[in-house]
């Protein structure tokens, strides 16, 4: 009801703002699940991986050959 009015003034709908958000969210899970599944690629033994480690394997993996 609040929503009908809102847009019934003329003001932007607060619905689509909704959509908006949940658009980013799903980016930002699959970003986080991309990121985890990296992780994971690096260590699949699961014994763990200093940040040190993580950001050298990163930076050797973007040097060019």
């Amino acid at each position: 009801m609040v929503r009908e009015a809102v847009v019934f003034a003329g003001l932007t709908d607060p619905g689509e703002t909704r959509l908006q958000l949940q658009s980013m969210a799903d980016r930002a899970a699959n970003a986080m699940e991309e990121i985890i599944f990296g992780l994971y690629e690096m260590d699949t033994e699961g014994r763990g991986k200093t940040t040190a480690e993580i950001v050298k394997r990163l930076k050797d993996d973007d040097s060019p050959s």
